[in-house]
């Protein structure tokens, strides 16, 4: 009876490993000692690309070339050599030239006189972790490039704005002395047209704060009439020229 209980509790045990198997996510199969596939569950054969039939009984390197297979790297070999697990990334081609990396790690599964008889294999898709990667390393050196792009902003404004500064200043200075109405009107225009340039080099300033999440709108007063003042005195002097009133 105990005896039988133990065969019962044996087989449940089986199924439930069965189970487990073919419905890992990843994929795997069990190889013998020979190289021969004895087990393969359907998520390695979609990877793949295979059926039941053309997979198992068949030699594992036939289904996996290059480094890996039948050399120093050979999971078998390795494993036979005493190492007890081996992983490493490996790449599986398609016929159409298509790469496919896999995350490969292999344990013993039996043994008989001291020598592994069998191991199972663990083959997962690295595709989407690969993708994952790729666009974080994009997404790095994007922000990299807006911020070198704000630096260069802010340095080339600042360089801009101290000359212009400058001509604020010494045409303010000029309009306080003795000047006839032309004099006056012309320096004012200067003087316009400067603040102008320096509010548009600001707003260029703009551009890297709202990259940055860093605008704050304000609201503030103005004149409307001096405003439409001053643009109509920035194109007076090319509208004189052509005979515009």
């Amino acid at each position: 009876e105990r005896s039988n209980r133990m065969a019962v509790e044996a087989e449940i045990a089986y199924i439930e490993l069965d189970q487990i198997f073919n419905a890992s996510a990843d994929g795997m199969w069990v190889i013998d000692s020979d190289f021969n596939v004895l087990r393969i569950n359907q998520t390695l054969l979609t990877l793949l690309g295979k059926s039941q039939e053309g997979v198992v009984g068949k030699k594992c390197y036939e289904m996996l070339s290059g480094s890996l297979c039948r050399g120093p790297n050979c999971p078998m070999i390795r494993l036979q050599a005493g190492d007890r697990r081996v992983e490493r990334d490996i790449e599986k081609e398609y016929e159409d030239g298509v790469m496919i990396p896999l995350m490969l790690t292999a344990t013993p599964l039996g043994e008989l006189d001291n020598e592994i008889s069998a191991i199972v294999v663990n083959l997962k898709d690295l595709s989407e972790h690969k993708r994952a990667q790729a666009m974080e390393q994009e997404k790095i050196k994007a922000e990299a490039s807006n911020r070198a792009k704000s630096d260069f902003l802010a340095n080339m404004s600042h360089e801009i704005r101290t000359p212009l500064n400058g001509i604020i200043g010494m045409t303010e200075l000029a309009m306080d002395t003795t000047l006839d109405d032309n004099q006056r009107n012309m320096l004012y225009t200067i003087n316009t047209e400067a603040n102008s340039l320096h509010g548009l080099i600001n707003e260029i300033l703009d551009f890297s704060k709202i990259e940055a999440g860093k605008l704050d709108l304000e609201e503030i007063p103005f004149d409307l009439r001096a405003m439409i003042e001053d643009v109509a005195n920035t194109i007076a002097l090319k509208a004189e020229e052509k005979g515009l009133e």
